[in-house]
């Protein structure tokens, strides 16, 4: 399992989207590795992936859900 960011927040306002972009198309690329990404920034986080289609048809094991 590979914990993406631990000692910050990877939906931070400081992230730009094409930063997040790339991380997420590496943990796309690399279907072996089991990733974990916590965040505090929800909200962000559920604006960035309605941008990503892809995540629709990934394989998630916990799906974010709006609060």
């Amino acid at each position: 399992m590979v914990f993406v960011n631990s000692m910050s927040d990877l939906f931070g306002d400081f992230v730009p989207d094409d930063y997040l972009d790339r991380v997420f198309e590496v943990m796309r690329s690399s279907p072996q590795h089991t990733y974990q990404v916590l965040t505090k920034r929800g909200e962000r986080l559920v604006a960035w992936s309605k941008k990503n289609r892809w995540l629709e048809t990934a394989n998630l094991g916990q799906h974010c859900q709006d609060e």
